[in-house]
């Protein structure tokens, strides 16, 4: 892993990867595959050797590595696979054992880079808990109050519509959520303040990859968001797991969208990863953010 201090553009693994340095092995292997199965399968299948296997096991080995360098290297090798996985889905005509192949791949991925995330939160990321009345957001000033005001217009919501449905699903707890929900907004849209990831990860090349490749957890090849084990990860992901929903429904569709992802996030913070009020609104806030206005 980390062998491209940038990721590859696409074209790249429509061709065979450049080797510095070749043995008679790995070059009758190449041969092999050709043979018997085509030029499609031996790129696929000589990119899996050259790249993708080793950053796999390079990966478990550093699953505890969190400095910035490695996690530099991990954005870079996500993004890589992204564009591999996409161009061999998309284009390569692979057989179904490859194409079975590939899916366990992604699923190895998402497990692998779900702990790596984990380990990197708990590390650099990770801030003292609280609940949501000791939130610095949860009395906000008369002008952050008039900037989320503004933010429910922009995203054509009625708030006080919105918060009766947050009282009407979550029952009980809809109070609750809506306070959660309304901190991790002010958060969001907020001048100051400190927002997760730090603006010193923001500017890592591929940064988005820690979200986009985990939204493969809601595919259903996969679905299962159980290997996102930290808040940032999840609502990063889940804001790009389905985010044109947000800008083209209509206003009800739009606010069930909205509910939904924030009782999604909100439940598995709180349940799951068993984590405090204050790590949810972290989530919610990233989720937030990335969905522009």
């Amino acid at each position: 892993m980390g062998r491209y201090a940038q990721p590859l553009p696409p074209d790249h693994f429509r061709k065979f990867p450049f080797r510095a340095v070749t043995t008679p092995r790995g070059e009758a292997a190449v041969e092999a595959d050709l043979q018997r199965f085509g030029k499609e399968v031996a790129i696929y299948k000589e990119w899996q050797r050259y790249r993708f296997l080793p950053m796999f096991r390079k990966l478990e080995e550093h699953i505890t590595t969190i400095d910035p360098i490695w996690a530099r290297h991990v954005l870079v090798d996500s993004q890589d696979w992204e564009t591999f996985e996409d161009i061999a889905r998309r284009e390569f005509k692979l057989p179904g054992v490859l194409r079975t192949h590939l899916k366990e791949c992604n699923l190895r991925l998402v497990v692998l880079l779900g702990k790596y995330w984990a380990n990197y939160y708990r590390g650099l990321e990770k801030r003292q808990p609280r609940d949501v009345g000791s939130s610095p957001y949860a009395t906000p000033d008369d002008w952050l109050a008039w900037t989320v005001e503004n933010w429910f217009s922009a995203a054509y919501l009625d708030e006080d519509q919105l918060h009766n449905a947050f009282l009407k699903k979550g029952g009980a707890h809809g109070e609750r959520y809506w306070r959660i929900f309304t901190t991790g907004l002010a958060r969001s849209v907020s001048a100051g303040g400190e927002k997760l990831p730090t603006q010193y990860f923001r500017d890592m090349t591929c940064w988005e990859a820690r979200f986009t490749v985990l939204t493969r957890c809601f595919d259903l090849e996969i679905d299962d968001y159980s290997h996102i084990l930290d808040p940032i990860t999840l609502g990063g992901a889940l804001a790009h797991r389905n985010m044109d929903v947000f800008y083209v429904a209509d206003n009800g569709e739009n606010a069930k969208y909205m509910v939904d992802s924030v009782f999604v996030m909100i439940d598995y913070v709180l349940g799951n990863l068993k984590m405090a009020d204050s790590c949810a609104e972290q989530a919610i806030c990233i989720f937030i953010e990335r969905h522009p206005m």
